[in-house]
């Protein structure tokens, strides 16, 4: 709801994993789900890894038989041992590209036909932590295989285009400009009950010396007649 919000859009423009979801959706088009050079790196690692491990083994039950331990066969273990390296290097880089590219189809899938996603809704049908899953996304972005795809200040969302990126930031300002706007009006009315207070403190303090001065003078006017009465009092 708060990404409805945000975004101005309904609920039906949420991307889904359930199964009225087309079983292609238009999303993926626009993204290679398929790893040629992961599928490449992988062959070819495991390949290599299996010719390189048998010459090895082969080469050392050879230079046992012959008795030929030595330099020259420490020279060759050493560059099969090395190739070895090699090879394992290429099918680990090829595996990670393959899951790479099946976290992406399964990003994609849940994102469905819309432009955007929560993130919540990508980390409970990953099965992974939302830190996982923001750095997988924000890796993806930068190798360009998410490219046009941002995610909001707060990471709580994913959106696949510079449109609705940028539609997010004209909110975003729209929602600064609001704020900035609601701290100026309380800033006012603060300034105001500030003034009003010293207009009151102002009129209380006139009106204690008023009634300080009334009681004043009606004590001097009662000593006066006081007195008055005193004086004919005693002239009688």
């Amino acid at each position: 709801q708060e990404s409805q919000q945000r975004y101005h859009v309904g609920p039906n423009q949420y991307g889904s994993s359930q199964k009225n979801h087309a079983p292609n959706p238009p999303a993926v088009s626009r993204y290679k789900t398929v790893s040629v050079s992961g599928i490449l790196f992988t062959v070819f690692g495991s390949v290599g890894l299996g010719i390189f491990t048998l010459l090895l083994l082969v080469s050392s039950w050879f230079a046992v038989v012959t008795d030929l331990l030595g330099a020259p066969f420490a020279v060759i273990a050493a560059v099969f041992v090395l190739l070895l390296g090699v090879s394992g290097g290429m099918l680990g880089k090829g595996i990670s590209l393959l899951k790479l590219t099946n976290r992406l189809k399964r990003y994609l899938k849940t994102v469905g036909s819309s432009q955007f996603c929560p993130i919540d809704m990508l980390v409970r049908d990953s099965g992974r932590d939302k830190n996982f899953v923001l750095r997988d996304l924000q890796k993806m972005i930068r190798k360009k295989v998410l490219p046009g795809a941002h995610i909001d200040d707060q990471k709580t969302c994913l959106m696949l285009t510079d449109e609705v990126y940028n539609q997010y930031l004209y909110v975003q300002q729209q929602a600064q400009q609001r704020e900035k706007e609601k701290q100026k009006r309380q800033e006012e009315l603060k300034k105001q009950q500030q003034e009003q207070n010293r207009i009151k403190s102002r009129q209380m303090k006139q009106q204690d010396q008023a009634v300080r001065m009334a009681s004043i003078i009606s004590i001097a006017v009662f000593c006066f007649i006081a007195g008055l009465l005193f004086l004919i009092m005693i002239g009688e």
